[in-house]
């Protein structure tokens, strides 16, 4: 038995009537169809739909060739959800009735922007030693209808900035970023590259002294704390002890940005040592031999009294807090610690390491960074004594 279909097919060139052959089948088409689809639409963005005429016939299906893989559906209309780079291409559709199939009719082109992320899509870390300016060169690169352009956080220009390669200017000691994005006239701002650029500094140190009381044997030296310093801005050092002290020992600590000085038995006076410190990343970035001085002394007013140079709060326990040595010879004192302008932050009355301060002020943990302290006492006779005054430093 012979099967007739009556079949509708999809054209894009005109409104015609054509005849094909189904299986052998002779059919007439007394109308055409049309396929529908945009030009381009944006990667993940939204829903690519393509549709066809309908077919005015029992059981027609619509089998869709496509840049993929075939597809079958029962209507007309084709929907990918949020369709990635790999869905660009041509479309084609045929009706299937039972086992006939028409030829694939078509095709239409449809663009789907964008690119196809990896794991690997990362901020990109790039660095520059002491230079304010970098060459940068983006990976995603210009093509067909796609255009781009850098954008910087403040301060930063660039020599091409509608190019993927550009020399970014401008940069400031410390941490930059630079952004090549990617646009179409449908899909503005479709994919970014983001580069952060570190701009890489030598290192700066203070030459002021360091006290050392003859009741320490040895002085742990912030180089990170000290005032003047930058090392702020920089990840990593290396110290390199140029001059060791005379009357004494220089170690440097495992975190690389911590000295401690060990006296030399019974020594009492001045002692000195130089340090030559360089960017770890930027070995050509060195600071030249800085000479420190290491006062010993005794301090006649309270012997062997021991103010605490740093406080870390965030490690404060009992053991490591605010802890003076040899208060408890100072049974009535008092202790004001303030802020940078004077302004007095807490006050103890007959301080004691017992319930030695952990840093925490009314409002919580005080913020990183120098304060100063008067201690004042009174002798065994009940003469008051001068009072002691110094720079701590709170760090987290």
């Amino acid at each position: 038995m012979k099967l007739y279909c009556k079949i509708v097919l999809l054209l894009i060139v005109g409104l015609v009537s054509l005849h094909f052959n189904v299986r052998g089948q002779c059919m007439t088409l007394p109308q055409p169809l049309f396929l529908q689809a945009p030009d381009s639409i944006c990667a993940e963005k939204k829903e690519l739909v393509i549709k066809a005429s309908k077919v005015a016939l029992n059981g027609a299906k619509y089998l869709w060739r496509m840049p993929l893989k075939d597809t079958l559906t029962a209507d007309s209309i084709l929907r990918i959800v949020s369709p990635s780079v790999i869905y660009s291409g041509n479309y084609s559709v045929a009706i299937v009735v039972d086992t006939c199939r028409t030829a694939f009719f078509g095709p239409i082109n449809v663009q789907v922007i964008g690119v196809q992320r990896t794991n690997a899509d990362t901020v990109k870390t790039v660095i520059t030693c002491g230079s304010s300016e970098i060459l940068l060169n983006s990976t995603y690169k210009l093509s067909g209808k796609i255009t781009g352009q850098w954008v910087g956080t403040e301060g930063v220009t660039f020599d091409k900035l509608n190019a993927p390669t550009t020399v970014a200017k401008g940069l400031k000691e410390g941490e930059s970023l630079a952004i090549w994005m990617l646009s179409t006239s449908v899909c503005p701002f479709f994919l970014r590259d983001t580069f952060l650029i570190r701009r890489e500094i030598t290192p700066v140190l203070q030459t002021d002294g360091v006290t050392l009381n003859i009741g320490e044997a040895s002085k742990t030296i912030h180089l990170g704390q000290v005032a003047g310093s930058n090392l702020d801005l920089i990840k990593d050092v290396t110290i390199t002890v140029t001059k060791q002290p005379k009357n004494g020992t220089i170690e440097i600590l495992s975190d690389g940005k911590r000295l401690k000085y060990n006296r030399g038995t019974k020594f009492t006076g001045r002692d000195a040592f130089e340090l030559k410190v360089c960017n770890l990343r930027c070995q050509n970035l060195c600071s030249g031999a800085v000479p420190y001085t290491i006062d010993v002394f005794f301090d006649e007013r309270y012997p062997n009294v021991t103010i605490p140079k740093i406080l870390a709060p965030n490690e404060a326990t009992n053991a490591n807090a605010f802890r003076i040595e040899k208060v408890e010879d100072y049974p009535k004192n008092e202790l004001l610690i303030m802020n940078r302008w004077g302004s007095v932050l807490m006050k103890f009355v007959n301080y004691n390491n017992n319930i030695a301060w952990n840093g925490i002020g009314e409002n919580g943990i005080l913020p990183a960074g120098a304060y100063y302290y008067i201690f004042q006492a009174e002798d065994k006779d009940g003469k008051p004594l001068k009072p002691l005054t110094g720079i701590f430093y709170i760090i987290n």
